[in-house]
């Protein structure tokens, strides 16, 4: 695809939007960006991470149809989400950068807030929330976000910067497919940038349920999380005891054992008891984090106990990788 630059560049804003093979998903989120209450120029840089969709038909028609100013370009190999949002930098044109994902869509006051923000910040986030419409898909498999106050990560689904400062820190550190973000907003509050949360910047993130097998397809990157916590010692802040991922990963070792216990066949009846016991404490943690009828969340206890267990597992290979405990 050609780079695409459908009008004059005479902006102070520029909306950076990393895509890959979701080309059903990109009318919607440009037709909520063209809503917006926001009085300024601004633009919209598109950034195809190689799909293999129609993503690049539909960009073109939205650069030709749309109402917005739409900037575009395609990578020529899929490269992760850090990639695409540098080369969306490099395209645009704006001295304040906003960064939101194509399975999301602002509310009409969403870029106005976050501009607003830049009058004592660096860096401004936004609220995420849930896609309303979409709360009935809500389960153990689904994938969403939701970010309420400023908690350290920073999530490239709702936060913009200061050109300037993305320049001084170089950009997003391409090595990191997954944490690029929690790996941004460390180095930015390092160089003593100034962040802010503004609760007015609302963007609904979709619900997408993912199958149990997809779910642990996408284990695979979390290797990269230990690399994070190398580069970064104070990310530990936002772990459980500053080692566990989540906090119902501290008892998955001991769940494991409890269950190896338990289906031992010549175990006795006081160590499978002892082995259900030692099961508890996950159960009981694991159970809080659902949604749903108390039927539907224990029916996905089973599974969810087996991808914590590979979760845990393929932690500690990436923390032996790179010589950084996270579990």
């Amino acid at each position: 695809m050609k780079l695409n630059r459908a009008a004059p560049r005479d902006v102070r804003v520029s909306v950076i939007v990393p895509t890959h093979n979701r080309a059903a998903n990109l009318a919607r989120l440009v037709s909520a960006l063209a809503a917006q209450d926001f009085s300024g120029a601004f633009e919209v840089v598109i950034v195809d991470d190689a799909s293999s969709d129609r993503t690049a038909a539909v960009i073109d028609e939205l650069a030709v149809t749309g109402r917005l100013s739409v900037v575009s370009t395609r990578l020529p190999h899929n490269s992760g989400p850090a990639t695409a949002r540098n080369a969306g930098v490099g395209l645009a044109a704006g001295e304040l950068i906003a960064f939101i994902d194509d399975d999301c869509v602002p509310m009409a006051g969403w870029l106005d807030a976050l501009v607003r923000g830049f009058e004592s910040a660096d860096v401004v986030q936004g609220k995420t929330i849930a896609d309303p419409a979409l709360a009935d898909r809500i389960g153990p498999f689904s994938r969403t976000m939701e970010v309420s106050g400023e908690n350290g990560i920073y999530a490239t689904c709702n936060v913009a910067y200061r050109r300037s400062l993305l320049a001084q820190l170089g950009g997003f550190d391409e090595r990191l497919r997954v944490a690029e973000d929690i790996d941004m907003g460390i180095r930015a509050r390092r160089s003593g940038a100034r962040t802010l949360f503004v609760a007015d910047a609302v963007v609904a993130h979709d619900v997408r349920h993912a199958g149990f097998a997809e779910h642990l397809r996408e284990l695979r990157n979390r290797t990269n999380i230990p690399l994070t916590v190398r580069m970064h010692p104070e990310a530990r802040a936002f772990f459980y005891r500053g080692i566990f991922f989540r906090d119902y990963h501290a008892a998955i070792p001991v769940a494991v054992a409890g269950l190896v216990v338990t289906c031992l066949p010549q175990s006795p009846a006081s160590a499978r008891l002892a082995g259900v016991a030692l099961l508890a404490p996950w159960v009981r943690r694991r159970f809080r984090t659902l949604r749903g009828s108390r039927l539907r969340r224990v029916a996905a206890l089973p599974a969810l106990f087996v991808y914590d267990a590979a979760d845990v597992a393929v932690l500690a290979i990436g923390s032996a990788r790179h010589r950084a405990l996270v579990l």
